[in-house]
């Protein structure tokens, strides 16, 4: 006799009736998964299937002789039939009990968890829902691209938070005065902190070099120095997640540099806040990098072209300072995610 599974043994029994053959199969469900009265009724069923294997197989030898040939074959044939069909009307009134009480069994059981689980996950949702400060992902996108334009990269440095940035504002003056009424005296502070946190001084000992000077400058009041001397840092990144997707392509900065980028920034692959801070840094880019006319077009965001080409008619605030301090350190959070990014999928 072979060995079998249970799912192999039920297989065996309904394939046996449907082809109506009997094997001698062994059956081996186990005890404690089926009620008495069905292992009762599953014996019965194997006493008889292993009779009637007995039983054909000696008149499948009688019938080897001539004499026996043409007198039994139909009469066994027949037998075999009317056996055939009992057992299946036996097997399937003895088991059908049992499957429909597991079937309901089951169904309650998956109740029981999808209950259980909207019970717990409820208050998370709603939680999340109440913290979540845009009206839908609609208007969060509208907002973040606003406030981008504007020159404020979302986050929530110092007092900031995502709630100030879920409203739009009037005008460029409107943005800024709301940023202003919600900056600590310390913002700087922590901002740069952030960024220092997760910069290695020894892999970027120039960028360590450049900040050091500019913030330097804005210590000093030397707004415009510390706004250009920022800037390059804004290309180096650019460059540097272009050079860490394939080195071997043609690096570019600009606007054209953003577009190499565009994919890893527009992932949407990561946690939601996640997308909301690239898609801000996205939109700065933009605005950063925007086409000047050929150096005819100024405007009262900082301008990366207009400025290192010495063309800007502007003088630079602090608040100038402190958007670019702001913008660079959410730039690089989010580029060092980069690193574990499927390109694949981005």
């Amino acid at each position: 006799m072979s060995n079998y599974t249970q799912k192999d043994n039920f297989l065996e029994i309904m394939e046996s009736i449907k082809e109506n053959q009997v094997y001698n199969v062994e059956i081996n469900l186990p005890d404690l998964s089926l009620p008495s009265s069905t292992l009762d009724s599953i014996n019965h069923l194997k006493e008889a299937m292993d009779n009637l294997h007995t039983n054909l197989n000696y008149s499948l030898t009688c019938m080897t002789k001539t004499y026996f040939h043409n007198n039994l074959v139909s009469p066994l044939t027949n037998l075999s039939k009317i056996c055939i069909k009992n057992i299946n009307t036996s097997f399937l009134e003895a088991t059908s009990a049992y499957l429909l009480n597991y079937q309901l069994t089951i169904s309650d059981t998956i109740e029981s968890i999808k209950k259980s689980i909207l019970f717990n996950i409820t208050p998370v949702v709603e939680y999340i829902r109440a913290s979540f400060p845009f009206n839908n992902l609609e208007d969060a996108f509208s907002c973040i691209e606003l406030w981008s334009k504007y020159g404020w990269v979302i986050s929530d440095f110092g007092n900031l938070n995502f709630n100030i940035f879920s409203k739009k504002p009037k005008n460029q003056d409107d943005a800024d005065k709301i940023i202003l009424d919600c900056l600590t005296p310390n913002f700087i502070d922590e901002v740069l902190s952030e960024l220092f946190n997760f910069l290695d001084e020894k892999e970027e000992s120039y960028t360590f070099s450049i900040l050091e000077e500019a913030i330097f400058c804005f210590k000093n009041e030397k707004y415009m120095a510390c706004v250009s001397t920022l800037l390059p840092l804004f290309d180096a990144e650019l460059i540097n997640v272009q050079i860490k997707k394939d080195n071997n392509c043609n690096k570019k900065i600009g606007n054209g540099g953003v577009q190499k980028i565009e994919k890893y920034l527009l992932n949407k692959s990561v946690p939601v806040i996640n997308y909301f801070l690239q898609i801000s840094v996205y939109h700065y880019l933009k605005e950063l990098y925007k086409k000047t006319d050929n150096f005819n077009t100024n405007q009262y965001n900082i301008n990366r072209n207009m400025i290192l080409h010495g063309v800007s008619n502007r003088m630079y605030t602090e608040l100038d300072c402190i958007k670019l301090f702001n913008a660079y350190t959410v730039y690089r959070l989010v580029t060092s995610s980069f690193d574990n990014l499927d390109t694949e999928t981005a």
